[in-house]
């Protein structure tokens, strides 16, 4: 077993922010930097039907979200964020 494997989805993109603490990440930036610390499974690579892109894409945004919210990460303007307090 590997840490992909054991790893939460909201827990490898902290990983992402955390590695480059003061980087300021757009949507892509963040989703290319959580698959190295995350395995997807076969049915969150699916294309979801409601939306022409994988399943794990709307998850991404959903969990960024969230975690504005809770304020692990800052959102700068749109399509931008950044680890920290808000």
């Amino acid at each position: 077993m590997t840490d992909k494997d054991t790893i939460t989805m909201e827990q490898a993109i902290i990983k992402v922010f955390r590695n480059k603490p003061n980087k300021e990440f757009t949507i892509k930036d963040i989703c290319f930097g959580f698959l190295n610390y995350y395995g997807l499974s076969g049915y969150q690579k699916e294309n979801d039907p409601k939306y022409p892109q994988p399943r794990w894409h709307h998850e991404i945004r959903s969990l960024i979200n969230k975690l504005v919210q809770r304020g692990i990460v800052k959102k700068i303007m749109w399509n931008c964020y950044k680890y920290g307090k808000t």
